[in-house]
């Protein structure tokens, strides 16, 4: 990867982080896979997914609305190219930034996680458990529309001027694996919070176990189940740092067995607790005044 790309690439997931922590905002880069170069996609897959519980739940069962709702915000970005805020199939109101550079589309930010003004009549229709995470993870006090506007505004604006590193054809020239890869991305990053297997997957994608592996590990330099542990460390560390959820509720949300379970795995991944790293970075968060040495 060129070194001014990986500097705008640098640039936006520090951005995208401080927003999350300073903020505490629920935001997801959506809609690029497959409209963006591989190595683009690759280093930004960790926010290319809603990261709210609630989102995960739905997209157990409901998979194909939040698909058909990406067709519909699309078309809607296209018609006006400019941010709104909308309600999606699961009643979760979001804001949507459009990212269309040159009148092609890229995909858009969203700020989501948050409950919808009016009730959603689709919500009838959802088991009671759904329902219940629907309360429990949603956030009631909505941001101004001008608030986020500006917030976001250099992080539009650094995802439109990657658009000018590349051109916007490279994806119709991309191998039919190298599309596959990237449908395996998409898939792990919106599934990861679910008790995935390599059978699962592989019967929702409809290839084999073992050419999918194959693929990924070609490309990635490691196994699709090792990625998806990845990615799950990542979010326990975004949520250690930036909420005060227990270590039992980032377990459950993670998908761990029990809390003990996540501290082992967390603790030989980065050799520390989930206790001892949320203490950490609060420390570097905020460090400690230091007596005078006067």
């Amino acid at each position: 990867m060129e070194k001014h790309i990986l500097e705008v690439l640098r640039e936006i997931k520090a951005y995208i982080k401080y927003l999350i922590f300073h903020f505490k905002l629920d935001i997801a880069l959506c809609g690029f896979y497959g409209n963006i170069p591989i190595e683009l996609s690759d280093y930004l897959s960790e926010f290319m997914i809603h990261p709210n519980p609630y989102c995960q739940k739905m997209k157990a069962t409901c998979m194909k609305s939040c698909l058909r709702q990406h067709v519909l915000v699309k078309k809607k970005a296209l018609r006006c190219e400019q941010p709104f805020f909308g309600a999606c199939y699961a009643g979760v109101y979001e804001y949507i930034v459009p990212i269309i550079e040159k009148n092609v589309y890229y995909g858009f930010i969203s700020v989501t996680g948050y409950l919808a003004p009016k009730p959603h009549s689709a919500l009838t229709n959802y088991k009671t458990n759904n329902q219940q995470a629907y309360k429990k993870f949603l956030k009631a006090e909505i941001p101004s529309e001008d608030f986020l506007k500006t917030l976001l505004a250099p992080l539009k604006n650094s995802l439109k001027l990657l658009t000018y590193y590349y051109d916007a054809n490279v994806i119709e020239t991309q191998k039919k694996e190298d599309c596959l890869y990237q449908s395996i991305l998409q898939y792990v990053s919106e599934n990861y919070l679910l008790p995935l297997t390599m059978t699962v997957i592989a019967e929702d994608l409809h290839y084999s176990a073992s050419y999918l592996s194959h693929i990924f590990k070609e490309r990635n330099k490691q196994s699709i189940m090792q990625y998806v542990h990845q990615l799950k460390i990542k979010k326990a560390k975004d949520f250690l740092r930036s909420t005060d959820k227990s270590i039992m509720e980032i377990s459950e949300l993670l998908g761990f067995q029990d809390s003990n379970y996540f501290t082992s795995v967390f603790k030989k991944s980065t050799g520390m607790s989930p206790r001892a790293f949320r203490a950490e970075q609060r420390r570097s968060a905020y460090p400690p005044i230091l007596p005078s040495e006067t």
